[in-house]
């Protein structure tokens, strides 16, 4: 092949990445029907979910998102927003109904990759955190600004999780492979120090922690979905004091974890149910259930619980559990309009709707004839 053929070659693979790229990026602002199917190639969604009318409204992502996080505040418009991975950017869904939304996106370029992951909603903040740059981010709601966090006794290469924000404003970390519980106190965009803990009164309970739960500023929940432990851990920063209730069963898996009034719940994919901690002087767990492959957990209300479940078909469930006379569970189930997609995150709006995010796992490789 001469060196104008390759040249050519090379234009008519970049032009075809960018169609796709733009047509993409148009089709994210226009709903498209529930109807059952495979997703396309290297396909992202958001979806959204009417419990009252069980209906979906698919909103398509630009290709190679990659969404993994998600929060919603308010109502008319509702404002989504959620972690474009794939894409280094955090977006910002306004959904006002099926034929008014559109899409709004913020690129996180400080580093070449820097993969946000899991984010949170603090008044007109968005906090996330860079798995790929090792920063937290800090985006400004009104004026679309960008401070980042880094360095400052932030241990190297630490796999940010997730993040949360306490009531007196302190800001948690997971740092999955540091093996550390990271604390953030922000004093200006100059001005901030990180502190990390661990368990060094019992190294054998690593810490690795996935998802994060706040109860109150002086209780942090958070799961260790490690193949070897599977648990769940609570740590008080101000007496510097890990607890690690026990009572898990064998072959458990703790993926999420919510905290609701004087509860703890956590999504439970290796036993196919939600675990429930009766929080007090001696904390009480029960295993409600079964639902099948929960992963992402959202609360809805103290005993109203909704889930992403990685099943085949993938699934957006619902579990209520009742108190009254006899204490009893219920577990719906409502398939997703696209299968085959890998579920991430999920949250419940003011408006009771559901919004899950998903993407394609696998990956498409263009063949490239250089010779």
């Amino acid at each position: 092949m001469s060196q104008a053929q390759r040249n050519l070659w090379r234009w008519l693979i970049a032009l075809s990445i960018a169609a796709i790229s733009i047509a993409a990026m148009f089709a994210s602002l226009h709903s498209t029907p529930a109807v059952a199917g495979p997703p396309a190639t290297g396909a992202s969604y958001l979806f959204r979910f009417d419990a009252n009318a069980q209906t979906f409204v698919t909103i398509p992502l630009p290709a190679g998102s990659i969404p993994i996080g998600v929060a919603v505040t308010g109502t008319q418009p509702t404002h989504v927003w959620l972690t474009e991975m794939g894409r280094n950017q955090i977006g910002h869904v306004i959904y006002t109904d099926t034929n008014d939304y559109q899409l709004i996106e913020y690129p996180v370029t400080s580093t070449s990759s820097s993969a946000p992951f899991r984010l949170t909603v603090d008044g007109n903040k968005v906090w996330f955190t860079e798995r790929g740059a090792n920063r937290i981010g800090r985006l400004d709601m009104t004026t679309g600004q960008i401070d980042e966090f880094y360095g400052h006794g932030l241990s190297p290469n630490s796999g940010l999780s997730d993040i949360k924000v306490a009531p007196n404003g302190w800001v948690w970390i997971g740092g999955q492979w540091s093996k550390r519980l990271a604390q953030l106190i922000v004093t200006s965009t100059l001005v901030y120090a990180f502190t990390e803990y661990t368990d060094t009164a019992r190294p054998a309970f690593m810490v690795a922690p996935y998802s994060l739960a706040i109860e109150n500023d002086d209780s942090i929940w958070f799961t260790v979905p490690d193949a070897a432990y599977y648990k769940i851990g609570q740590f008080d920063p101000f007496q510097r004091f890990f607890q690690w209730p026990q009572g898990f069963r064998p072959g458990s898996a703790a993926q999420e974890v919510v905290v609701t009034p004087g509860e703890v719940w956590v999504s439970d994919s290796g036993r196919n149910q939600l675990i429930q901690i009766e929080l007090g002087t001696l904390p009480i767990i029960n295993e409600r259930g079964p639902i099948a492959q929960p992963i992402g957990l959202a609360a809805e209300a103290p005993h109203r619980l909704w889930v992403a479940q990685q099943t085949a078909q993938g699934a957006i469930g619902r579990l209520i559990y009742t108190t009254e006379t006899t204490p009893s569970t219920s577990v719906d189930s409502f398939p997703l309009p696209t299968v085959g997609l890998y579920l991430t995150g999920i949250a419940v709006a003011d408006d009771q709707a559901v919004w899950l995010a998903a993407y394609q796992a696998t990956r498409l490789y263009l063949p490239i004839i250089m010779k």
